[in-house]
């Protein structure tokens, strides 16, 4: 029998790996470009990029994009680019004052949602969805976007307000994350443009801007050959470029546009140390990262050899996955990745985070994994792997393609176009996986990794609560020394699982049906009183989404076991059962396209589910295998304790999180269950009597599941049958549960006062009421 099943799993890889011979001038090839993107160019140096697309319908999405950021910036200039992108909703020749807002709300158009701005390193973006796609709106767009391009009116008083805006931003952004981000550029990115161009600017110059600082800057850089538009929507492209080449076309800078200042990040060339502490962290990170010089360029092999370089990536983070999972990783999560910031420019980093105090184990492994993969690369089998699961996705992106949402294509253009690459439709990019991928060798993979991942380059970064700041770089660098020096085993892969379910179970019987033409769904109600709800969405090409609810879990908590639910769903959060570990689930789930997530609704468990429909019966079975089988790993139980117990001593000096937690008690009017969690409550949540509370809930609370996409109601009633009609019998209504749902309501009003001992200079306000939920439409 072993022979039989090596021959049937060698000629199944064979079938789906079998390198194509490509010949090698043939990469030389340039990549396609997307031929629903219509590219055009005026007279005067501005692009656009155009894309009919009908989802929504009658609506579409816009995008004037600046190649001017933070890094235009003179010392002298340091936040302009931000504060000019506050100005140009302030007036200009078309729309003086806040005409422009006025204007557009009038269309239904709303501010921060529809109309929205952004400044970065590189480029500012501003951004319009309109409600409809008729001429006269589209043309008002563009006339607005052409207005902030090139005929903004730089008003005084505007300013005055503007740049008060623009300090609360700052403020705002003030506290750890900000503290770290600002002590950690300059040590990963020494010495460059970079580190000294934070968008939000300094606070001097912001301060003390003039209009006549705003003009300069507008001049130099607001200029015809540095300006793309992007549309994407259900409107005639013909009149798009007709009215975009009628608003920009008139524009005219008389000065050349300068040449970009050079972003001055500088490769990595010996290894380095460094460690940041913040006084307001409850978790470690240890960073270990490489800066090398890149080639880009727009060929297959160029696209080959970045698919080498993500496989490597990739199979990678399985492993760490993998080690978190088996509970003998010190870190909680771990990832590496290669990215190209900069256009000559790349980054290799691998990033651990976990318990601050076993940073040194954390260092260690990590540096481990990375260098196990150095020393011995990867088996062809992980990395068929990683292929298989990307032609799946590929499939997937194909199928979803038709209805994909206009604001997704734009973002896509825009990335396309900020990377200075041709936009690739997913159909083009599925052939050019096809064609690629089944050449790919893992020594190709290996080899890319060891280039990208070199030790003699590397810099270490660990970041600590300032209770660890005795941590030197010395001992970071001798901790770094030894991981480099062991001799790593080479990589064992873990089991595979082949299905979620050894043996389907038989159908139950169906005992009420009931059609509601006018909202095009059916119910249906089974002997063991689950009802399913059906309902064919031709929107969701491809795809089928269940959702499932299980009545109970926090409603039903008592002072005594408060918690026991947030303990209990680790084991949905990451799917992990009696018969399938985490591991086997993710993997399989994987390569099926399948996603599954598990959470609550306060009165309900929930396990959400999306999948494409020709593997829609693998969801059904993964969702009646968590139904009857969910198992509580310790692993995951471990690092939701440790994970809830840092979010708890970091109400004693965090703004945010205080606040949540005195609002959370107001709402829940002294209710136990809505309060938030108290560190002797996460330590007494025990896994087994959170495992007896997760089966009772499951066994006995009442299931109401819902199938809506790309399948027919009679497929989705008949799985349906199989996999919720077969489960245990539980009540057919939630009389049991109405009394619970009862909270006791503080009279108002309500004011206080919360005191937190923080290092972060400011202050929040919270203006509330209670009422009902808003998806609660009953």
């Amino acid at each position: 029998m072993a022979p039989r099943a090596f021959a049937a799993t060698a000629l199944f890889a064979c079938v789906l790996f079998s390198a194509p011979v490509i010949a090698d001038s043939a990469l030389d090839n340039p990549l396609p470009s997307d031929p629903a993107v219509q590219i055009g160019e005026l007279e005067n140096g501005v692009t656009y990029w155009l894309r009919e697309n009908r989802t929504p319908p009658g609506k579409v999405e816009l995008r004037l994009k600046i190649r001017a950021g933070s890094l235009n910036e003179e010392d002298s200039e340091r936040g302009l680019a931000h504060l000019l992108e506050h100005m140009a909703f302030r007036g200009s020749k078309h729309f003086p004052g806040t005409e422009i807002s006025r204007r557009f709300e009038k269309l239904g158009v709303t501010i921060g949602r529809d109309q929205n701005a952004y400044t970065g390193f590189e480029e500012t973006g501003y951004t319009l969805s309109l409600p409809n796609s008729r001429e006269e709106t589209l043309d008002l767009a563009l006339l607005a976007l052409s207005d902030i391009a090139f005929r903004l009116r730089l008003d005084p008083d505007a300013l005055a307000q503007e740049r008060k805006i623009v300090m609360e931003e700052r403020r705002r952004s003030i506290g750890p994350g900000e503290r770290l981000f600002l002590q950690t550029l300059p040590i990963i990115k020494p010495g460059s443009r970079v580190a000294e161009r934070l968008p939000i600017g300094d606070e001097k110059v912001v301060r003390e801007a003039q209009t006549s600082d705003l003009e300069r800057f507008y001049r130099r850089w607001y200029h015809p050959q540095n300006a793309a538009i992007l549309l994407a929507g259900d409107v005639d492209l013909s009149l798009a470029s007709r009215l975009i080449a009628k608003h920009f076309g008139d524009w005219v800078r008389e000065e050349d546009l300068p040449e970009t200042p050079y972003h001055g990040v500088r490769p990595d060339d010996r290894i380095r140390a460094a460690v940041v502490t913040d006084p307001e962290i409850t978790w470690g990170q240890v960073r270990i990262s490489a800066i090398q010089p890149e080639h880009t360029g727009d060929t297959e092999r160029d696209l080959r050899d970045a698919l080498i370089v993500d496989l490597g990536t990739e199979a990678l983070n399985r492993r760490l996955r993998m080690l978190v999972q088996s509970g003998n990783a010190p870190f909680s999560e771990a990832y590496a990745d290669v990215s190209v910031p900069f256009h000559d420019r790349r980054e290799a980093i691998a990033i651990s985070s976990g318990e601050p105090s076993r940073w040194r184990a954390m260092l260690e492994t990590l540096a481990g994994e990375i260098h196990r993969a150095r020393a011995h690369g990867f088996a062809e089998k992980e990395i068929d792997l990683v292929k298989q699961e990307w032609l799946v996705a590929a499939d997937h992106d194909v199928a979803a393609d038709s209805t994909r949402q206009s604001s997704s294509f734009v973002s896509y253009m825009s990335a396309a176009h900020s990377d200075d690459n041709k936009p690739l439709s997913a159909a083009q990019m599925r052939e050019l996986k096809r064609k690629l991928l089944p050449g790919i060798t893992a020594v190709e993979v290996a080899t890319a990794f060891r280039a990208h991942f070199v030790p003699e380059q590397w810099l270490y970064l660990v970041t600590l609560p300032e209770r660890l700041s005795k941590v030197g770089t010395e001992e970071v660098l001798a901790l770094a020394r030894v991981a480099h020096s062991r001799k790593p085993a080479p990589y064992e892969p873990p089991r595979l699982a082949k299905r979620f379910l050894e043996r389907d179970p038989e159908p139950g019987d169906i005992v009420k049906s009931v059609r509601d033409d006018e909202l095009g769904f059916t119910s249906v109600s089974f002997r063991n009183g689950v009802t399913l709800h059906t309902k064919l969405l031709k929107s969701k090409k491809d795809m089928v989404s269940i959702h499932v609810r299980i009545g109970g879990g926090v409603l039903q908590e008592t002072p005594a076991n408060r918690g026991i639910t947030a303990a209990a769903l680790t084991a949905l959060i990451f799917p992990s059962t009696s018969t399938l570990s985490e591991s086997e689930i993710e993997t399989l789930a994987d390569q099926l396209q399948i996603f599954a997530m598990g959470g609550s609704a306060g009165d309900a468990l929930t396990i959400e589910i999306s999948a494409p429909s020709t593997v829609i019966e693998d969801a059904f079975r993964l969702a009646h295998l968590l139904i009857t089988r969910a198992r509580i790993d310790p692993v995951r139980l471990r690092l939701w304790r440790e994970g809830s117990l840092r979010s708890i001593e970091s109400r004693t000096y965090s703004l945010d999180a205080a606040l949540s937690k005195e609002v959370s008690d107001f709402h829940s009017g002294g209710d136990i269950r809505f309060a938030r969690l108290e560190r002797e409550q996460v330590e007494a949540a025990t896994i087994e009597s959170s495992q007896v509370w997760l089966e009772q809930v499951l066994r006995t609370g009442r299931i109401e599941a819902a199938i809506a996409g790309d399948i027919s109601e009679d497929r989705a009633i008949a799985l349906g049958q199989r996999y919720f009609g077969s489960l245990p019998e539980r009540p057919g209504n939630d009389a049991a549960l109405e009394a619970l749902r009862r909270v006791p309501r503080r009279e108002g009003p309500f004011e206080t006062t919360v005191s937190v001992q923080t290092e972060t200079p400011r202050s929040h306000g919270y203006i509330g009421w209670r009422g009902a939920d808003a998806d609660n439409l009953s």
